[in-house]
């Protein structure tokens, strides 16, 4: 081509440009060219990053790109069936080009949730869908990036050993590299982990394409409700035999009808939790809390200081323990309000944790004489941050050295 010539080499162009893009930049003046998936997928990965640098690029700079309508009619067209969403993967490809190595530390996410059981028209497919009762979503998303993206939908589909392996496969193509996996407490999920090779004691897998681990952890949310519904419907008994139920709670909010304290907000519905109320997060956060724990101590609830230290301190340790789970900034002033692994802190955190797998290994439910799932849960928490924190440390080191 003329055009190749005035520019240099033709291999070296060639590295920049699509055939398409050449043709529409060279000597021929090309006004239309039919656009392959791969460039209207590139194209789609700079307009989904903002739209006026998408109309600058194309407008002002009069780089090659397809129009804004294009893309649309493209996008309408994605394959959205169930399954693996292939072509979103793909426009996942060329955005996370841009990432860089921590951007790239992926969680898969996964959850079934429940739907409502209609039929609907597909009009692009032209067929009839449903009814269906759950839809299995998973969600990949940026262990320190600021992104996410459903990866597979499926309804009435359970969570398999070979859907995850095949999802990991797919993003590991595209340059992503999924270090931990989290779903909720549910059996088949349990499952799952059992059969991928995971234990509550040694919560991580292999990778299927490197010789990395990839942690699995449960969802803690959750698990604070179950603690907080275990402990208010039969009560945890602690090692040294010491029973905790409602009553001290109770109490403090008895308290707090006839004078003012600190727990101003502790309301009868934290205790009754009447229908959905056992599902609600925020209560449960709020009756384990530091402000209770702190106010059962001083108020002297249990009628017995000791006793009351003790229920304080277990209180306490739940609220520090999910803490740490939940850290969204860099600085805090707080050991378990810091990300887990700052130098400042890291022999606390890791003291809480070793406390907390002692305190929950020991603890019994009244009348269960074994674990309950949420003990599990916890300690399976226990050792699957030290283990992510190793993970994502090795990962790293050997990223740079391989990059330099």
């Amino acid at each position: 081509m003329e055009f190749l010539k005035i520019l240099g080499s033709d291999a070296l162009i060639r590295q920049f440009f699509t055939e398409n893009e050449l043709d529409l930049v060279s000597l021929k003046k090309k006004k239309r060219v039919n656009w392959t998936a791969t460039e209207v997928g590139k194209a789609l990965g700079l307009r989904i990053l903002s739209r006026r640098a998408y109309v600058f690029v194309r407008e002002v700079m009069h780089y090659p790109l397809p129009g804004v309508s294009t893309l649309k009619r493209w996008a309408a067209k994605l394959n959205m069936r169930s399954g693996i969403l292939e072509d979103v993967i793909n426009v996942m490809h060329f955005k996370s080009r841009s990432f860089d190595m921590f951007e790239k530390l992926t969680v898969l996410s996964f959850d079934e949730m429940k739907v409502r059981e209609c039929i609907e028209y597909d009009q692009l497919l032209d067929e009839v869908i449903g009814p269906k009762k759950k839809v299995q979503v998973v969600m990949a998303r940026g262990l320190t990036g600021k992104w996410k993206q459903p990866v597979f939908v499926d309804f009435d589909q359970k969570m398999t050993k070979e859907i995850l392996l095949n999802i990991l496969e797919k993003l590991h193509l595209i340059g992503l590299l999924v270090v931990c996996c989290t779903s909720d407490c549910a059996s088949e999920n349990q499952t799952l982990y059992s059969s991928l090779g995971a234990t509550y004691e040694k919560p991580y897998f292999k990778h299927p394409c490197n010789d990395f681990d990839i942690v699995c952890m449960h969802d803690l949310p959750h698990v604070l409700k179950l603690i907080r519904n275990w402990l208010l419907d039969k009560g945890l008994i602690l090692n040294d035999c010491l029973v905790i139920n409602r009553k001290p709670f109770q109490t403090l909010i008895d308290a707090a009808q006839t004078e003012v304290n600190a727990c101003y907000k502790l309301q009868d519905r934290h205790l009754t939790r009447r229908k959905s109320e056992r599902q609600n997060v925020r209560l449960a956060a709020e009756l384990l809390s530091h402000t209770v724990a702190t106010a059962i101590a001083h108020y002297n609830v249990c009628g017995d200081a000791e006793k009351s230290e003790k229920v304080a301190s277990f209180i306490e340790l739940i609220n520090n323990f999910f803490d740490l789970f939940n850290v969204r900034t860099w600085n805090q002033s707080t050991p378990y309000k810091s990300p887990y692994g700052c130098d400042l802190y890291l022999q606390k955190q890791n003291e809480l944790v070793k406390e907390t797998k002692e305190v929950f290994f020991n603890l019994r439910s009244v009348g269960k004489p074994g674990l309950q799932i949420f003990q599990k849960v916890i300690i399976r928490a226990t050792e699957a941050l030290p283990k992510l924190y190793e993970t994502v440390n090795t990962l790293c080191k050997e990223l740079v050295s391989t990059k330099f």
